[in-house]
């Protein structure tokens, strides 16, 4: 972090705390480190697991430090203009994560949906009053090591068949959309973007070679992942109808997804074979 500010520090005004990105970039790191890099379902990793606590309060240290602004994760959620009930469930998480991020010294924070800037402002409003930022807060009582910032095996959660079904749902809709030229796609009520699709193949990738045994007593095996990515394929074709299917991507979506997971090789990102799919 240290080394981006000072290599931007022409340009860059802070540094962002990513939820999704950092969690990509542990599991392409450290895909293959063993049984205790390998991390559970990804919603089953929040910010207060305890390695994503040392990166978020470090992020704060090192940009106070260097007169940056710290930004805190963005509020995937996107709210529902049909279920209330959902909406106050997520309501209360978003304030709770905004409540949290303000009394850690971050100086602000991103949403991915209008309806939740309210939220945002009144968690910040809360702390830092009529002042802009809190960039005084130096949080030098914060002492993070390299270890706690990988410490994976601090988490309580294990993979699951839900979580592989998952990531293999999300993936299919999210890189067929960016074949069609979108970067940010609302999906099950998330905002997801690139690094959702790079972390639910590198999860898939990881899983299928670390042989890990899912709850069920299953074994994590390619043909097991290509058997769930049919199913998602034909209850997609179901959901939108023949014609959206047809004029989609999502043919092309489902065997890139396939390609990057399962291969050999591991692709460094996903978007270099998926740009030659592109008109």
């Amino acid at each position: 972090m240290d080394e981006i500010l000072y290599e931007l520090r022409d340009h860059a005004s802070g540094l962002n705390a990513g939820r999704w990105d950092y969690l990509f970039s542990i599991v392409k790191n450290f895909r293959d480190g063993g049984p205790g890099f390998v991390l559970p379902d990804r919603n089953a990793v929040t910010m207060t697991a305890p390695f994503m606590r040392a990166y978020t309060e470090l992020l704060v240290r090192t940009c106070h430090k260097r007169g940056a602004h710290a930004i805190g994760g963005m509020a995937a959620f996107i709210p529902s203009r049909r279920d209330p009930e959902v909406n106050a469930v997520a309501f209360d998480k978003v304030k709770a994560d905004k409540d949290r991020e303000a009394g850690d010294g971050f100086d602000g924070s991103w949403v991915a949906h209008p309806d939740l800037v309210p939220v945002a402002r009144a968690s910040f409003d809360a702390v830092l009053g009529d002042r802009p930022h809190q960039k005084e807060r130096l949080r030098e009582d914060v002492h993070v090591t390299a270890a706690e910032l990988i410490d994976i095996a601090s988490l309580d959660a294990k993979p699951t068949h839900q979580g592989l079904r998952n990531a293999v749902q999300v993936g299919i809709r999210y890189i067929e959309a960016w074949l069609r030229g979108l970067g940010a796609v609302a999906i099950f009520n998330l905002m997801e973007d690139a690094a959702t699709a790079e972390i639910s193949r590198s999860q898939i990738w990881q899983w299928v070679n670390a042989g890990i045994v899912f709850e069920d007593g299953e074994k994590a095996t390619a043909d097991r992942v290509r058997k769930v990515a049919a199913e998602e394929l034909a209850a997609i074709r179901a959901e939108v109808g023949e014609d959206a299917f047809a004029a989609g991507r999502w043919i092309q979506a489902h065997d890139l997804l396939l390609k990057v997971a399962l291969d050999e090789n591991y692709t460094e990102f996903l978007t270099l074979p998926a740009y030659e799919l592109l008109d």
